[in-house]
């Protein structure tokens, strides 16, 4: 099944691919440290606070983890499936962090509310953005949030973007 370009994949997309996603990711789990041991650094190097929004958290894997050193989570995604698998493994968890929150959402559309001091994207959850225009629409719900940082990976390479609010592009930075 494939989304049209101006249309998000559809939920049910998404009904198997929990039970698959940890399996998958898990082969690259040694870059969950790497990003996770970043996004500390960078909190605590910048003076930011810990509240963080994550747009397609996933299972939540990182978010868990983020949570156990300190961070309120929020874990958005647009799969209530995604969600749901998030939240057992939360409630599954040795230790389980307290106050994260579940929110099913569209990463276009970030609700105006509550401020955070990061809105994290991690991995290759931007590309879930299909046209110029998504990414704009999610770049600019972000940034009157909070601090800015999206990540993509590969192996160990980490490219990252980060802006604060008041300095924040209207539009994504254009790839050299």
């Amino acid at each position: 099944m494939t989304a049209s370009p101006d249309q998000p994949p559809r939920e049910e997309s998404y009904t198997v691919l929990p039970r698959l996603y940890d399996r998958f990711v898990a082969l690259r789990k040694s870059d969950y440290s790497i990003w996770l041991n970043h996004v500390d650094g960078l909190a605590s190097e910048r003076h930011l606070g810990r509240r963080v929004l994550s747009l397609a958290a996933g299972t939540g894997e990182c978010e868990i983890e983020l949570a156990h050193r300190g961070f309120e989570v929020t874990c958005t995604d647009l799969s209530t499936a995604m969600l749901a698998t998030a939240q057992e493994k939360l409630a599954q968890a040795q230790d389980p962090p307290a106050g994260m929150r579940f929110l099913q959402m569209d990463m276009r559309d970030i609700p105006a509310g509550e401020p955070y001091d990061l809105v994290l994207c991690h991995y290759y959850a931007l590309n879930y953005l299909v046209t110029v225009e998504d990414v704009r629409r999610c770049f600019a719900s972000a940034r009157r949030l909070g601090i800015v940082l999206t990540t993509s990976s590969c192996a160990s390479l980490i490219s990252v973007t980060f802006c604060a609010r008041s300095s924040c592009p209207a539009s994504p930075p254009s790839s050299p």
